[in-house]
């Protein structure tokens, strides 16, 4: 089923319609192709998908006679054109220091919000902000690379906050040490 989604998708040419629209398109299209990969895998880390998912760089679709990667989608198109380092998280990677896929697909109609929603819904999980007693603080790995998109660790540390309950908030805006971002590249189970 969600690989004749895929196929659905592949054929269709998302230049033609409207930005938001394009926006629901990408994201659709790159988590559900990040499931098909994990799932078809059985991989359990994501080191055991292979050059395909591990590096992110192998064409694994095509779109409008154009091969792409995840990384083509991601790097390519979602940051350049949308500009919205929120964008970070509603791109899954099926990894437990990813953003988890939507649980219904994206379109015109909800796309905005979902991404409004989905830094709160990432920055709320369990573990997701942690301060160890030496005063470092340690976020996800998305997390680094919304930090990238930014441009500013103290932005980041403003707009986590900003996600982040009044206690955890507190803390985030008071933090003046070291911040880690961590990686857990274990599968989350479908």
């Amino acid at each position: 089923m969600l690989t004749g989604y895929v196929q659905y998708l592949q054929g269709f040419d998302p230049r033609y319609h409207s930005y938001e629209h394009q926006l629901a398109y990408w994201l659709n299209l790159h988590n559900a192709t990040v499931v098909i990969l994990v799932l078809e895998s059985g991989a359990t880390q994501l080191d055991d998908l292979g050059s395909n998912y591990a590096h992110r760089r192998d064409p694994v679709i095509e779109v409008a006679s154009v091969e792409l990667s995840l990384d083509d989608i991601v790097e390519g198109i979602l940051l350049p054109i949308w500009q919205q380092p929120e964008v970070h998280f509603l791109v899954a990677c099926a990894a437990m220091h990813c953003p988890a896929a939507p649980a219904e697909a994206l379109h015109a109609g909800n796309v905005h919000h979902e991404l409004q929603q989905a830094p709160i819904k990432f920055s709320q999980r369990p573990g997701a902000i942690q301060f160890n007693e030496d005063g470092v603080l340690t976020l996800s790995a998305t997390d680094g690379e919304y930090a990238d998109s930014l441009g500013d660790s103290d932005e980041l540390l403003r707009r986590v906050a900003f996600m982040a309950d009044d206690r955890v908030a507190l803390r985030l805006l008071g933090h003046q040490g070291e911040v880690e971002f961590r990686e857990n590249t274990r599968i989350v189970a479908p």
